[in-house]
């Protein structure tokens, strides 16, 4: 079995190799706000990549009759990726890829010899040097999806390639053939149905008749919006192909400050200089809003979506509230980072410091993804509570969720450390008087976290300034 890890820069020597440069692989910024809330691989990168080691142990070359790769699980960085190759039912063989205990991608394959490599010989053209920045992948509207059809010349650059994944993999397969698989992540990344993409299957035999040498052409074969899944046939001169992938949701774009004043009171938040953690998206977002417009001074902290932040200090100063952002990594409590927070002198702080949420697996807990949950939710919080009250400050908010009450199947960490949150914030309370802490169990609200392909019933944000209100006033009595 061999393994491996992929980082960031793998994703963008990929990218530059592909031509996929579809930010849900190579934007850390931006994918934060998008199904997985981080970078994820390349399905086709770690598809080729284990099929490289297939062909590591291969004595000859081979042609591809069959591949079919369906890719079940999100394949994220700076984790170990296996691959188990079974060849016990050959000429069949099956490729299992597996992290954090879970199998993300399944490969089937049937090869024969193949003794007539020389005809079909592909050296390949580095892709074009782009002056004016990266490819951007198209933006297509789910009512044109039916219609998508387009082709584009086969670039690719074999000397690279065969530093990235090994000379086994073009000695069995052939370059071409290596060139036309890697092709079909841009197929979809890009064009079909391209920024809005997420690839699920590959299905691969050779090509009925021939396409013209070094063109890929794709068009929409069907298009199911109850599912928001979109197939795409696809032809190489080696290939006839049919991929599968869904339309997955846009990014999450909460009400402008503008918007949400209209339902705050001038006053109702004016004695509060609120610290939002993780105010640059999401709820923390929605709420230095709607403080912001009630009166109070806010500052809001992110970790990496700096210009996010200053697009929501710029909308509410703009418009005569009070807010400023701080850089802020919840995981690191430096000196450095906390000047800022220190000088602010926060009477309320709004914890909303969260790692990607829906990634777990059903009936298994795992040790990784529970300490990750405690360092947000628990030690995170601990830290700024322990720190602050001895500052001056009395009032925190920390929500839970009603993920306690249903206790999913796939969210066991999440639910353990949110319950551990619950019990420290009663803890607090009881033994530290004249504290006082929100904890409520929020519902799914309509952000960037509650995201998904199949349809989901999130609730409106606005309930956000309900709970607000309430907090401020049990803050008034306390």
């Amino acid at each position: 079995m061999s393994s491996r890890r992929f980082v960031l820069a793998d994703q963008f020597e990929f990218a530059h190799l592909s031509q996929d440069f579809n930010p849900i692989h190579v934007d850390s910024v931006a994918s934060r706000r998008l199904i997985y809330g981080q970078p994820v691989v390349h399905g086709v990168n770690a598809m080729v990549w284990a099929l490289s080691q297939f062909a590591a142990q291969q004595p000859g070359q081979v042609q591809l009759l069959s591949l079919t790769c369906s890719f079940t699980k999100p394949i994220v960085l700076d984790e170990e990726l296996s691959v188990r190759i079974d060849t016990s039912a050959a000429p069949k063989v099956m490729l299992r890829l597996r992290q954090l205990g879970q199998v993300v991608a399944k490969i089937t394959l049937t090869c024969a010899p193949d003794r007539d490599r020389s005809a079909r010989g592909f050296q390949g053209e580095p892709p074009p040097v782009n002056l004016t920045g990266t490819p951007q992948p198209d933006q297509v509207s789910e009512a044109a999806l039916p219609g998508i059809q387009g082709e584009f010349a086969l670039t690719f650059n074999t000397s690279k390639a065969e530093v990235m994944f090994g000379p086994a993999l073009f000695d069995a397969f052939g370059s071409q053939a290596v060139a036309e698989i890697i092709a079909l992540t841009k197929v979809v990344g890009m064009h079909a149905p391209g920024l809005n993409s997420l690839f699920t299957e590959i299905q691969i035999k050779p090509a009925a008749d021939a396409c013209r040498l070094g063109q890929v052409r794709y068009k929409t074969q069907e298009y199911d919006p109850r599912f928001h899944q979109l197939i795409v046939s696809c032809s190489t001169d080696s290939f006839d192909v049919r991929l599968k992938a869904f339309y997955r949701p846009a990014a999450v774009v909460q009400p402008g400050y503008e918007v949400l004043r209209r339902v705050v009171s001038d006053n109702e938040f004016a004695l509060q200089r609120a610290l939002v953690i993780g105010g640059s998206r999401g709820l923390g977002e929605v709420t230095a809003k709607y403080l912001a417009a009630g009166g109070a001074r806010v500052l809001l902290t992110y970790n990496r979506g700096a210009s996010d932040a200053d697009v929501i200090v710029t909308n509410i100063n703009s418009q005569g509230g009070h807010a400023q952002a701080t850089a802020f990594d919840v995981a690191s409590f430096s000196d450095e980072s906390l000047v800022v927070l220190d000088d602010f002198a926060p009477t309320d702080i709004y914890y909303f410091a969260t790692p990607f949420i829906f990634s777990g697996q059903k009936d298994v807990l795992s040790d990784h993804r529970l300490r990750q949950f405690m360092d947000f939710y628990l030690l995170g919080f601990h830290k700024l509570l322990d720190r602050y009250v001895q500052r001056g400050t009395r009032r925190f908010f920390c929500p839970s969720s009603v993920a306690l009450d249903e206790l999913p199947a796939s969210m066991g960490e999440y639910c353990v450390a949110k319950a551990a949150v619950e019990a420290y914030c009663d803890w607090v309370s009881r033994n530290r008087p004249g504290v006082t802490i929100g904890h409520p169990r929020l519902p799914r609200l309509a952000t960037d976290q509650t995201a998904s392909i199949a349809a989901a019933d999130n609730g409106d944000t606005a309930l956000m300034l309900k709970i607000l209100r309430e907090f401020t006033l049990a803050g008034r009595h306390a």
